[in-house]
Parts: structure tokens; sequence; C-alpha cells
């Protein structure tokens, strides 16, 4: 009779407490994102270039993936930015559309 009632107490402590125990796939996917980013770190230490110096700077970002490497947050942060800023200049009248629709600045 008492092994059952420990066993019973038992389960029901382990029932009560499961709520605030973590569950096993978030947090290996949280640690498995913590060690990318530090494996991606530690590989990147490349010496960086020095325009001043004459190096190679690369303006070509085609082929980089800008969600992953900004983050989405920031990155529609930065695009309602420009709206906002585009948005004024044209209320200003500092910026006209061209023939095929892209806003360039006014020639007086």
């Amino acid at each position: 009779m008492a092994k059952q009632f420990i066993l019973l107490l038992t389960l029901a402590l382990l029932s009560s407490t499961a709520a605030f125990t973590p569950i096993l796939t978030q947090q290996t996917s949280r640690q498995s994102f913590h060690l990318s980013a530090r494996s991606r770190s530690k590989q990147d230490k490349s010496p960086r270039p020095n325009p001043a110096a004459g190096d190679f700077v690369e303006d070509d970002f085609d082929g980089i993936n800008m969600i992953q490497l900004l983050g989405l947050k920031r990155l529609k942060k930065k695009a309602r930015k420009n709206k906002r800023v585009l948005n004024q200049k044209i209320r200003e009248g500092k910026v006209v559309q061209d023939e095929e629709g892209v806003w360039v600045p006014r020639s007086n």
C-alpha cells in the first residue's frame, strides 16, 4: 500500500511540473543555432579588406541571403525607413519619376 501511494505521489508531482520543464526540441534548436553562429564567427577570422590600402571591397551582393545575414525584422525596418524618406522627398518635390517609373532626383 505504501509503495502504491509513493508511486502515485511521484506520478502526480511529475505531471504537475511538466509545464515548467523545457521542451527538448526547442532547446536543441536554440543550442544548434547558437553553435552554428559561433562556428560561423570562428570561421570568419580572415583579415578584413582595407579600402584605404587599395584592397578589393566586394560590391556585388546578389548571391547573399540578406534575411539570414541581417534578420527579417531589421530588413523590414530599413524598408519602412526608406519608404518614409522617399515619401518625404516626394512631398518636398526633390524627386520625380522617370519614363521607367523609377524615382530620380529632380533636375532644375
